[in-house]
């Protein structure tokens, strides 16, 4: 499994991680601990439930700028970097 994490703003103190499953880039756990935890893990859950699955869906999908929810964009698209 390959993975990713997120050490998100210096100013906000959390951790975050998923796991991607190789070949098949989908993504079968991911967990955020955080302040905005449930904002965050939306990103996720969407491309979980709504999408194929993958760390596409979250690479992909559209964010606005600023937002605290491109951390997880960010840190999808390193996955298999």
């Amino acid at each position: 499994m390959g993975h990713f994490r997120m050490d998100l703003l210096t100013t906000i103190v959390a951790f975050g991680g998923g796991l991607v499953a190789p070949g098949t880039r989908k993504i079968p756990v991911c967990h955020i601990l955080e302040h905005d935890a449930s904002t965050l893990i939306h990103e996720v859950i969407v491309a979980m439930k709504a999408g194929d699955g993958t760390v596409d869906n979250v690479t992909r999908a559209v964010h606005i700028h600023p937002a605290l929810s491109e951390v997880v964009q960010r840190a999808a698209s390193v996955v298999g970097a």
